[in-house]
């Protein structure tokens, strides 16, 4: 599912807000605005009130991919979508 919704990311370097660009059952996409974490960090994608626990298994720039460790249900990921905030408008 495409997303492009602001969300955060935690790492051992700190927190960061991001645009979550895509999410499956089994991990997501993810354009950071400062931080450049590296393959195998682990992280926590803060989504609402929601936590999901990853690693990250490939960057490019600012966009990395993450592989949850537990892979969600698909009535999970519906609720993650629910939950997003609007989308931001930018010009």
């Amino acid at each position: 599912m495409a997303f492009g919704r602001q969300v955060r990311l935690i790492l051992v370097a700190g927190t960061d807000n991001c645009h979550l660009e895509d999410m499956s059952q089994t991990g997501a996409r993810v354009t950071l605005t400062r931080l450049a974490p590296q393959p195998r960090d682990g992280v926590m994608l803060v989504i609402g009130e929601e936590r999901i626990f990853a690693m990250v298994v490939w960057h490019r720039g600012r966009e990395c991919g993450l592989a949850f460790d537990k892979p969600m249900t698909a009535q999970d990921l519906a609720r993650f979508h629910a939950s997003l905030p609007p989308r931001s408008i930018t010009g």
